[in-house]
């Protein structure tokens, strides 16, 4: 052990002492930061942001979604500058694979905001966030009624990327971006060789 003065008493105590067994998995991932009396301003602004894969850095608040009982997508996007959501524009893509999604009993999440710290194509920003197999993505997969209330409240300077299954099941990658007047939505496979820029935001749990 390399401090030899401490012992495993001490060790447990300082443990109990910062919040058990999940802080200190917070302390070495860089999202809790332990400080000395005084000098708690000074670490909140020092603090590292939090990095996946060296690719995405999470920023902003996260953004809690409630439960939805039902989403008939047809119903909702739609290009309308004064709807629910305003929507200016809606890709082909778009149009042909998610209109006729219906999605029932949709569980409540939080989703959290990554800014993509350099270029990427889908497959290493998929397995940044936990998948993988571009077959079976599970931890990035968002909920259309999810993305639709999600843009409700979003920052119209800032490109979102989803990743949302089609009516079929397909998972495609869905942008939106604001259009003076309405939410542009498109929609790419993931295993389209698409290069998303850095600086856009990707919506996950």
């Amino acid at each position: 052990m390399k401090y030899g003065n401490v012992n495993l008493g001490q060790v447990e105590a300082l443990i109990n002492k910062i919040g058990g067994e999940s802080a200190i998995a917070r302390v070495l991932s860089g999202e809790l930061v332990v400080t000395e009396p005084g000098n708690a301003g000074q670490a909140k602004h020092a603090a590292a942001p939090k990095v996946l894969a060296d690719l995405l850095e999470q920023v902003g608040e996260p953004v809690k979604l409630s439960a939805v009982e039902r989403f008939v997508a047809r119903d909702k996007f739609m290009v309308n500058r004064n709807g629910e959501l305003p929507i200016s524009y809606l890709g082909d893509n778009f149009k042909g694979n998610f209109l006729d999604v219906v999605e029932e009993d949709v569980k409540p999440m939080t989703a959290k905001q990554r800014k993509l710290r350099k270029s990427s194509v889908d497959g290493p920003i998929l397995a940044a966030l936990g998948d993988k197999d571009l077959n079976k993505v599970e931890k990035a997969r968002v909920a259309l009624a999810h993305t639709f209330e999600f843009l409700k409240t979003a920052d119209k300077s800032k490109w979102f990327i989803f990743y949302v299954a089609d009516a079929k099941g397909v998972l495609w990658a869905v942008g939106a971006d604001w259009g003076v007047d309405g939410w542009r939505v498109e929609a790419s496979p993931v295993a389209y060789p698409l290069e998303w820029r850095d600086g856009r935001r990707v919506v996950s749990r």
